[in-house]
């Protein structure tokens, strides 16, 4: 009866022992991700319009510059400012606001450097891709006097975009007519995360051409705010394989000695 009991429990004790076995991978928790990414950049269904801070980075990638001739920033600039991009660019900051990321006083400050580089952009003719203007506008931009400094989560891990955004227009890029469609670039099968050039839609297709390629890091220059995701693999709480061994091996041996 000793031994039956005392092997019984070895048993019962088997299912924990060997939990600390299983791979790290099968332990390790999603909290590396930044809060930021979890509530502004959420997982959508196909049929759904993408958050506004997914939406920019495909646009932005879309319509990077096939050269520094006038047509191509024509081509460029169309493609930027025909689509959904600057209201998204704002609806991004509006994200991080609503989630205690930004204060209103730094919400406010990043509307005027986007307005300004917007103009520079899409007023005349530009000279300068986006991320140069804005670079431009925010090295003169000043800090915002009025306004909230403080910071709070007013929708807690909630991911509805309708929380800090309603969309008045189609999303994605513009559409680039006239001389400016023959500065358009045709990629055929681009790698994931490259630089694809400008591929807004020609005049003659009536469709708007959108890139599944998405801009992998955002860059303070473009505006587009820099989250640091750490990569340091993080520890996930498990035993080492050959700790958890000799953990199972030890239980096993008490067993045996008590079973004697």
């Amino acid at each position: 009866m000793k031994q039956q009991a005392v092997l019984v429990s070895f048993a019962a004790s088997l299912p924990t022992a060997l939990a600390w076995i299983a791979p790290n991978e099968l332990l390790t928790r999603d909290d590396d991700i930044p809060y930021q990414d979890i509530v502004c950049k959420p997982e959508t269904s196909p049929e759904d319009d993408l958050p506004p801070c997914v939406s920019i980075e495909i646009i932005e990638t879309a319509c990077l510059s096939n050269g520094t001739d006038a047509i191509h920033y024509e081509a460029h600039a169309q493609c930027m400012c025909n689509g959904s991009f600057f209201p998204e660019k704002l609806a991004c900051e509006r994200c991080h606001f609503v989630h205690g990321l930004r204060s209103g006083s730094e919400v406010d400050r990043y509307a005027g450097i986007l307005a300004a580089a917007s103009d520079a952009l899409c007023d005349g003719n530009p000279t300068a891709p986006f991320a140069s203007l804005f670079a431009s506008a925010e090295a003169v931009a000043t800090p915002v006097s009025n306004g909230a400094t403080g910071a709070t989560d007013q929708f807690v891990s909630e991911t509805d975009v309708s929380l800090y955004y309603t969309a008045t227009g189609d999303q994605g890029a513009g559409t680039i007519t006239g001389d400016a469609a023959s500065a358009t670039a045709t990629t055929t099968n681009s790698p994931p995360f490259s630089e694809t050039p400008t591929t807004g839609t020609a005049s003659n297709s009536g469709e708007e051409t959108r890139t599944t390629t998405s801009a992998a890091d955002e860059s303070e220059t473009s505006g587009t705010a820099t989250e640091e995701v750490n990569t340091t693999e993080e520890d996930s709480g498990a035993i080492p394989t050959p700790a958890a061994h000799r953990l199972v091996l030890g239980l096993a041996g008490m067993a045996l000695l008590a079973a004697v």
